[in-house]
């Protein structure tokens, strides 16, 4: 979740460069590699398209299920 300066509106992106078995796992991947996903998240998202800069953010761990017949 992505909160930008100067608006009451929040961003959302998806990380699908890993998939996690299971919530523990994610957890201990943001835990782990923190430093790189903010800097990261700071590249990509840094300044939202109308010019607002990031304020701040949240890392979540979220389950989504795959038809894998649309695969």
């Amino acid at each position: 979740m992505l909160w930008y300066e100067g608006t009451n509106k929040y961003g959302y992106t998806d990380y699908e460069a890993k998939q996690f078995q299971g919530r523990g796992e994610c957890l201990d991947y943001i835990w782990d590699n923190k430093a790189d996903l903010v800097e990261e998240l700071f590249r990509i998202h840094g300044i939202h398209e109308d010019g607002h800069k990031l304020k701040t953010w949240g890392f979540y761990c979220e389950a989504k299920r795959v038809n894998t017949s649309d695969v």
